[in-house]
């Protein structure tokens, strides 16, 4: 993706509470919309490809997106074409793409037209490659960018949600200052600033009050986050809700999870045979490889034993 990147410098210390507003609809946080949507479109792994088919038991690339962001409401373009061009296309680099951005490839006989779009899962550990999930030749499936076919053919992304608030670059800058700072000299959950500038504190459960100039504390309410910019200076913002349907129809694809073990209750577990590998086992129950190295508390370069039992779900 040949952008440059542009970074917002801002985090979220409150979560915004997830409550019914009406009695067909919730309201969630970007974050959850994004789990949502993977979670359904898992749920439609296997279903066969047709040319122009929009579901919900065969579906053609955009078709299967088109779909799956219609159970949450959204109505995006039917054509890979139209959502490249409709939707918000996403700058920066792999590290700027968030969970549900929709994926966009060239053409198979034309890679400077947009030909196939899948929905972005996860980068991978080293940052140069993502698990992406698509309709394609085979079925819907979970491919990676590195696979030469898609690498080749990678145009970029658009997003349909709003913008995630990245913690990591604020974690970072805040680790630089207390390097620089002798934060010692002053209470150890207060943060000096200049004359005349308001005190923040931050507790250590994540909540988090201010100090005006004349010495009164100040309490937000539960629906306010801090952001912290780059440059010292910090802001109040409202957090951003997503109202969506409270009931997916999805009766149909949820009987072809529970087929596949999905939808059984409490973990499951697979034991390692020999030739097995992570890439083998993620495939065979519809996962990826950094999902069964969270499960087991292991790394993608560890040597997997026969015999081992492995979390699977």
């Amino acid at each position: 993706m040949k952008r440059h990147l542009m970074v917002l410098l801002s985090v979220f210390l409150l979560a915004i509470p997830m409550a019914a507003q009406q009695a067909d609809s919730i309201t969630v946080t970007p974050q959850e919309l994004a789990d949502k949507i993977i979670e359904e479109a898992k749920r439609h792994l296997g279903k066969p490809y047709r040319w122009a088919a929009s579901g919900p038991s065969v579906f053609d690339c955009s078709g299967f997106t088109r779909y799956v962001y219609r159970q949450f409401g959204y109505h995006i373009p039917r054509t890979s074409q139209r959502q490249a061009a409709d939707l918000r296309p996403v700058l920066g680099d792999m590290s700027s793409l968030q969970k549900g951005d929709l994926i966009l490839f060239g053409n198979y006989r034309n890679n400077k037209t947009i030909g196939h779009v899948g929905i972005f899962i996860e980068l991978i550990d080293d940052g140069r490659d993502f698990y992406f999930i698509h309709a394609a030749h085979g079925g819907v499936q979970i491919s990676r960018l590195s696979e030469q076919y898609y690498l080749e053919r990678f145009k970029g992304a658009v997003r349909v949600i709003p913008d995630f608030i990245d913690i990591n670059p604020v974690r970072a800058e805040m680790q630089e200052i207390e390097e620089v700072v002798d934060v010692k000299e002053w209470a150890p959950d207060t943060l000096r600033l200049g004359a005349g500038d308001k005190r923040l504190i931050l507790f250590g459960d994540g909540r988090w009050a201010y100090v005006e100039e004349d010495g009164r504390v100040a309490v937000p309410t539960e629906e306010e986050r801090i952001v912290l910019a780059g440059d010292g200076s910090w802001s109040l913002l409202v957090g951003t809700g997503v109202k969506i349907p409270s009931i997916v129809e999805n009766n149909e694809s949820s009987r072809q999870a529970e087929a596949r073990g999905e939808g059984v209750s409490g973990p499951q577990y697979y034991t390692v045979k020999k030739g097995d590998n992570l890439g083998k086992i993620a495939a065979k129950y519809h996962t990826t490889v950094s999902n069964l190295c969270k499960l087991n508390h292991m790394k993608s370069t560890d040597v997997l034993k026969i015999g081992r039992k492995l979390r699977v779900r």
